[in-house]
């Protein structure tokens, strides 16, 4: 009777041990494909901003309204010339060079933009190399697992 009663503790354990293996697999298959999928947008994405430059300006205007920087270097900018005519008493357009075009949100945008891109892309790399763990199985996994199905088996007992 004892004997029957291990054999179907150790059945039990070893489907548990299956079920265990096939939901880490395809978790690990789901975040593969997942990391995957994002790489791939990632490259898009740096390749589009790439053949057309134009896009990144919809993020330099969204920098621009939210943080009002261009604003407050222009007004900055303007405060300086002021200053600067009233110390040597002439025109401040012939000593320093006037440029309207210029647009800090501009720059900022693409730094930050490259910052974003080269982060998502950092993390899809990361869930491809997990996912692909995951759908391997190594054998941490496999340590982890036993050592849960041990301690729910200890808990039990």
């Amino acid at each position: 009777m004892a004997r029957f009663k291990f054999e179907e503790e150790e059945t039990n354990t070893g489907t548990k041990l299956a079920l265990m293996t096939g939901a880490t697999r395809m978790l690990g298959f789901a975040l593969l494909i997942t990391g995957f999928v994002i790489s791939l947008m990632v490259i898009f994405s740096a390749w589009e901003l790439y053949s057309d430059p134009r896009e990144i300006e919809d993020f330099a205007v969204a920098i621009e309204r939210g943080s009002g920087l261009d604003r407050m270097l222009s007004s900055a900018r303007q405060q300086g010339r002021s200053q600067l005519e009233a110390v040597s008493e002439e025109p401040a357009g012939r000593t320093i060079a006037q440029d309207p075009g210029f647009r800090f949100s501009y720059f900022l945008a693409w730094i930050l933009a490259v910052l974003l891109l080269l982060l998502i892309g950092r993390l899809s790399m990361a869930a491809i190399k997990t996912g692909g763990e995951l759908v391997l199985y190594d054998t941490q996994v496999k340590k982890l697992a036993r050592a849960l199905l041990e301690a729910q088996k200890a808990r039990r007992d």
